[in-house]
């Protein structure tokens, strides 16, 4: 999956979204604000068929639907969040028909960032969609010593960021390289959840998209697993 946000920014629309389905792309829909209910309400000006419609678009063509919260009140962006309507806004994201969840972590104290998590996934139970968390990406201490079995089993996690956001810049690139130079000695010490396959455990997994001069924007990728 490809965070396209990083890319197209605030300047994405339905319109938008279908011409990269057409290309094999795929990309988050963020919601501009809550109806009288509380429920998340898209923009009708940049989605006029709304969410379920889009998601409807996406599942014909075999393609999964992804979308970006926040544990915090507002998104990175300012946009809404899933922070004090964590129960409604997933429930809303079932009915829309959503398969995949990023949720970030900004405005939100860091003293909360594990109580919001598992709140989020507490609220994803039942609901058959697959939860990416930023939380470890928040915590200022070494990569060996995240709570990697608290994300699994208390907030129920499926996937985690552990560094940086990427952007559409080689140093970014380099920085997150580097980064998982320096911690790949430190996690292969973890022991891993016993609930989690051996083959699903230690994937070190980057993908960044950006723009080479003169060209077409291209996705570079790489995946590790860390020996046992």
């Amino acid at each position: 999956m490809v965070d396209n946000a990083k890319i197209f920014r605030r300047v994405t629309t339905d319109k938008l979204i279908l011409q990269i389905v057409g290309a094999l792309d795929e990309n988050g829909a963020p919601v501009a604000a809550r109806g009288v209910d509380g429920r998340l309400r898209p923009d009708p000006k940049r989605f006029p068929s709304g969410m379920k419609a889009l998601g409807d678009y996406l599942h014909a063509r075999q393609l999964k639907f992804g979308l970006y919260t926040c544990a915090g009140t507002l998104s990175c962006e300012g946009d809404e969040a899933a922070g004090g309507h964590e129960k409604l806004d997933m429930e809303t994201f079932a009915d829309w028909g959503v398969d995949f969840v990023k949720v970030d972590g900004c405005h939100l104290p860091g003293r909360a960032v594990a109580e919001q998590y598992a709140k989020l996934g507490n609220a994803l139970q039942n609901k058959n969609i697959f939860y990416a968390c930023s939380w470890p990406a928040y915590l200022n201490v070494p990569e060996a010593d995240k709570p990697f079995e608290q994300m699994f089993y208390g907030a129920g996690c499926n996937m985690w960021r552990n560094t940086f956001d990427t952007h559409n810049s080689f140093w970014v690139l380099r920085m997150i390289a580097n980064h998982w130079a320096e911690n790949t000695e430190a996690l292969e010490r973890v022991p891993k959840p016993s609930a989690i396959p051996s083959h699903l455990w230690r994937q070190a997994v980057l993908v960044v998209r950006m723009r080479l001069p003169g060209s077409a924007y291209v996705s570079i990728g790489c995946a590790t697993e860390l020996k046992e």
